[in-house]
């Protein structure tokens, strides 16, 4: 019994020694650091400031319609299209689209007027030559525009913008 009394003790001594730790919890996991925020965020697969057609975006609504604005400085012709809020070409009731931008500081309204009506797979196309807007369409805007437009008599404007430098596609 005398060798099992310290033996005994020695468990016991050990035993309390270790206390009474509550068990570790494991590290939480990372918490992802949010994206960084960009005027040309994805949405639905699609960027917010190239369109379809290399031309610039103004989003109108709560994302019901996409105009894509092209322009052609050597002809002076600018080409507005219409799409839904998932890019596809999007059927309209408006006969113009106008386009407000800033020229020489003050704001210039262009009106475009319906070229070709929309097709099945083909969006409603507006154009105007006008070389001033040509001018600024093919040079990024250098500043801010506004892209309005009245649908099923629902009056619609978004802010069209130059695209982010640097921004990959």
């Amino acid at each position: 019994m005398k060798l099992h009394f310290p033996f005994l003790c020695f468990v016991c001594l050990a035993f309390l020694s270790s206390g009474c730790k509550p068990p570790e919890k494991p590290a939480p996991a990372p918490i992802p650091a949010p994206a960084p925020a960009s005027t040309a965020s994805a949405h639905a697969g699609h960027s917010h400031d190239v369109g379809p057609n290399g031309g610039l975006l103004a989003v109108l609504g709560n994302h019901e319609l996409h105009v894509e604005v092209i322009g052609n400085e050597e002809s002076g012709k600018v080409t507005a299209q219409i799409f839904d809020g998932s890019m596809k070409p999007l059927a309209v009731s408006t006969k113009e689209i106008t386009i407000n931008i800033p020229i020489d500081g003050k704001n210039q309204a262009f009106v475009l007027p319906l070229e070709k009506e929309f097709a099945e797979g083909s969006a409603a196309t507006f154009s105007l030559t006008e070389k001033v807007l040509a001018e600024k369409v093919c040079d990024g805007w250098q500043g801010r525009a506004e892209v309005m437009l009245t649908n099923k008599e629902t009056p619609l404007s978004g802010k069209l913008a130059p695209p982010e430098a640097g921004h990959q596609h």
